[in-house]
């Protein structure tokens, strides 16, 4: 049956809540998590001991031995750099003996070039034309010729100039002047020529 007050209106059933327990268990479960949050960070805080425990050796034997290198290096570097002094002291001091050697070289090159071009144009010439007069300059790595001669015929005149003319080492081959004259009552031709070779060695 229910209970009435003296208004009609049922009366109200009085509830107790246990607040101490829930606040017992909310600070529990509290702990717990800050607990567990100090056991992660004491963990990672031993890692990082033992880590550097074991990396901090490792780290400075690689520093002792790159030092050890860098040194070792800068010592063979100081070496090369005093060999390479040397030697180029060597060198400077070797360049005039060389650069006269060669040019001792040079020199007597271009006087054996000079010596076979004169024999070649007097080989051209023999039982072809009569050489009367000849000049040669050189200057430059290059071996001027000039003559003067006689040829019997056109065709003797023809065949010296294609002979002296067909060296390699020509650079120019030129007939200069050519006239007719009477020698012992025969036409003959008279004939200036010119010839510029090439005798330099490089």
């Amino acid at each position: 049956m229910a209970e009435l007050n003296t208004v009609g209106l049922g009366q109200h059933k009085l509830k107790s809540i246990n607040v101490n327990a829930n606040l017992l268990s909310t600070w529990s479960k509290e702990r717990e998590a800050e607990a567990e949050r100090l056991k992660r960070k004491y963990i990672i805080v031993v890692c990082q001991c033992l880590a550097g425990l074991i990396l901090i050796p490792i780290a400075a034997k690689f520093s002792d031995r790159q030092a050890f290198l860098k040194g070792t290096t800068s010592a063979e570097l100081t070496a090369v750099n005093l060999r390479f002094t040397n030697l180029d002291g060597r060198y400077k001091s070797e360049v005039p003996k060389l650069e006269d050697i060669n040019s001792s070289k040079n020199r007597r090159l271009n006087a054996i070039h000079t010596l076979n071009q004169f024999a070649l144009i007097n080989n051209h010439a023999r039982g072809a034309v009569a050489i009367s007069g000849i000049k040669v300059d050189v200057a430059g790595g290059e071996l001027v010729m000039k003559l003067s001669a006689k040829a019997p015929s056109i065709e003797a005149n023809r065949y010296f100039l294609a002979k002296s003319g067909a060296d390699p080492r020509v650079i120019s081959s030129v007939q200069t002047s050519l006239n007719t004259e009477k020698y012992k009552g025969q036409e003959i031709l008279r004939f200036e020529y010119q010839k510029k070779v090439n005798i330099s060695v490089q």
